[in-house]
Parts: structure tokens; sequence; C-alpha cells
């Protein structure tokens, strides 16, 4: 999907907001690369394997919901503030490449190893495991587990 490039001045802003539908009962590797937009990806009911994100200014926010298999996602954002919601019984590590970035944690299910990474609190499920990475000059990160 795509959209073409304004005619309009940089100065006009339209708002535009899609909504698509996919299977649930197929697994998905989404490549998505937005420009200067607020985004929010709800992934809780679909069967994700491999997310690749490049989002430039805005605030962006993913909801990963629980899912059946290993997850990879690859973030790579420019924003104000990223929110990554993952469920309270999955396996998350977060590698954040950006050392200046204000991570954040509400219920502090996350410990910081030697090596950098965080990782979830709740003990190791194969069945979901999220791997995070984290790069770009974004200024806050919040990682949220959702009940």
């Amino acid at each position: 999907l795509s959209k073409p490039k304004s005619y309009f001045s940089p100065h006009f802003r339209i708002e535009n907001s899609w909504a698509l539908e996919l299977s649930k009962s197929v697994p998905f590797q989404f490549e998505i690369d937005i420009i200067e937009a607020d985004i929010s990806l709800d992934f809780d009911d679909l069967d994700i394997e491999e997310l690749t994100l490049h989002a430039t200014s805005g605030t962006h926010t993913i909801n990963f919901g629980m899912q059946k298999r290993r997850v990879v996602a690859n973030i790579y954002s420019s924003s104000t503030q990223l929110v990554l919601n993952v469920p309270a019984k999955s396996f998350v590590r977060l590698n954040l490449k950006n050392p200046f970035c204000k991570l954040e944690y509400p219920q502090g299910d996350f410990t910081k190893n030697e090596d950098g990474t965080f990782i979830s609190t709740v003990s190791k499920n194969e069945f979901c495991l999220i791997e995070l990475t984290v790069d770009g000059p974004i200024k806050h990160l919040v990682l949220d587990i959702a009940e």
C-alpha cells in the first residue's frame, strides 16, 4: 500500500485513517515504512512472525497481543514517543540501540542484563517469545504490559 505524494504545500495537512482487516489464520511478515505520521498498529488477533518498521516523526503505538509463535520485531523510529504493548504472559527481550532514549516500563516487570538488553521477569515461554530491537533517534520508549 502506498499513498502518492501530496500536490499541496507541506504546511497543508491532510489526515488519513486506514483500517485493514487481515486473515487471523495465516502467519504474517510485515515491512512497514511510514514518513511523518502518527501510527497505531494492533496485532492483537493476528499471528505475527516478523515485523520491520521504519517510521519517522509522529507518535507510534504497537500492540502485539498474545502471539502463537516467536515474534522478531526490528523497529527504527525517529518519533518523540514509541509505545510497545506486550501481553502479560509473554517473554520479552528488548535490545535498545539508542543509549540516550528514555525507557519507561510502568509495571516494573523488566530487568536489565549485563549485555544491555532488557528482559521480562516472567518465566520463559517458548510459544510467546517477543524479540524487539529498537533503534533510531527516538526520545521516549514506553514498554508496557497489557493486562
